[in-house]
């Protein structure tokens, strides 16, 4: 039986960079040395004021034959040929780091692969897309806040306490302005308060406690109009859902369209790469795009987990090699792993065998919004989802539902 079994969300979080068209020569023989993937990056070289910009770009090469010597042509109109000496390489997949010239606008390029008698191996043109720039400058001094500075050996300790009776004074000052001019204090580490609490009447302290507390729950509730209209959408669609599917998770729910059939679409959901592969489920499911609204530059809540690497591990530096572009596109991909790394996506072989997953989604990808990372969030999150499931199950109004995600949030917020 064929089926097209579709939906969308994806849960790995990956790094956007500038990307080319590309087209290739064609190979002389299967065995010499080819240029697999041309990536730029945002890394522009210093350079002296009288030498031109240049832009380091990614040049993967495959070599599936002996150890040989190379160099890589670049030519591109009106400038000259630049030659990068990549010098002996060895059989297998390798990464060298080309200078590029900065350009202006869209320009067309030519790279090509050369053995030490300069003999043409293999090509690609390309058209190169100008990247913009970031000027990063080097502060001395870190925080500039009242209340606070850096251990700078020049600065008293006194200085850095009388800050925090001077933000309790611009609280005062400032509290008959309107809500966004009001005074706002930012104090990085809680030594000289320690020292200035326990120097102060007991008066003093909780004045600056309840100015703490104030400060936090302000602006920090969800519109009420644009919940309550959220909210009437999912109850609206509860009529038209599989009347087990309200107790379902993510997986439960791929598991039943994998294995059943009775589930033929779902609109919004995380993906997982296991179900689009040939043999995981009893039918392969197939992603595509999340369905969009009137912002269509607006998508679908990005999933995903962060690595993390031991500090007692014996051995950081293999582990966090797992994030390097080889490992993601190869082994991490052929062994069941999800990617998180653009070339892997954009790997022909990876979307073969995963019907097309990556190729499918990336533009709901590069769209999704991503949940807010400051502390209490995650309980906020666990907290909330239950208080939504019970609450619509009850139906209860949408404005009253908003009403208690909105203490719920500000209750977890200021804790």
């Amino acid at each position: 039986m064929m089926r097209s079994i579709k939906f969308s969300k994806i849960r790995v979080k990956i790094i956007v960079l500038s990307l080319c068209a590309v087209s290739a020569f064609e190979p002389l023989t299967a065995q010499q040395p080819t240029i697999s993937a041309i990536s730029p990056t945002p890394f522009f070289p210093g350079q002296e004021s009288d030498k031109t910009l240049k832009q380091i770009a990614k040049i993967k090469v495959e070599n599936r034959g002996t150890t040989t010597s190379l160099r890589l042509k670049l030519e591109l109109a009106d400038y000259e040929t630049f030659i990068t000496d990549f010098g002996v390489v060895d059989s297998g997949s390798h990464i060298f780091n080309v200078l590029v010239p900065d350009v202006k606008s869209a320009t067309d390029m030519t790279f090509t692969l050369l053995n030490k008698e300069g003999r043409l191996l293999d090509g690609k043109h390309m058209t190169w897309q100008p990247q913009k720039k970031w000027k990063i400058y080097y502060a001395a001094i870190s925080h500039h806040v009242l209340g606070f500075i850096t251990y700078y050996q020049n600065i008293r300790r006194g200085v850095r306490e009388e800050g925090i009776d001077l933000a309790l004074e611009y609280y005062e000052e400032t509290d008959s302005w309107s809500e966004n001019d009001q005074f706002r204090w930012n104090i990085g580490t809680s030594e000289p308060l320690f020292r200035w609490m326990s120097k102060q009447k007991p008066e003093k302290i909780k004045e600056l406690e309840r100015r703490i507390h104030n400060t936090g729950r302000k602006n920090r509730v969800f519109n009420k109009e644009v919940g309550s209209m959220v909210l009437d959408e999912i109850k609206h669609h509860l009529d038209f859902l599989h009347p087990e599917s309200i107790q379902w998770n993510p997986i439960q729910v791929l598991d039943k369209m994998g294995n059943g059939e009775d589930i033929l679409y779902c609109p919004h959901l995380f993906g997982y790469t296991n179900y689009s592969r040939e043999g995981y489920t009893k039918y392969v499911v197939h992603f595509t795009h999340s369905p969009v609204g009137k912002q269509k530059n607006i998508s679908t809540l990005l999933g995903g987990v962060g690595l993390a690497v031991s500090s007692k591990s014996n051995y950081p530096y293999i582990a966090t090699n797992f994030v390097e572009s080889e490992i993601q596109e190869g082994v991490f991909t052929l062994n069941d792993g999800q990617p998180g790394n653009m070339i892997a996506w954009q790997n022909e072989n990876n979307n073969a065998l995963c019907g097309n997953f990556f190729k499918d989604t990336l533009s709901t990808i590069e769209k999704a919004y991503v949940r807010p990372k400051h502390t209490g969030w995650n309980e906020f999150q666990d907290q909330g989802c239950v208080l939504l499931h019970e609450r619509i199950l009850k139906n209860r109004p949408p404005s009253k539902i908003m009403n208690d995600l909105n203490e719920l949030y500000k209750s977890i917020y200021c804790l």
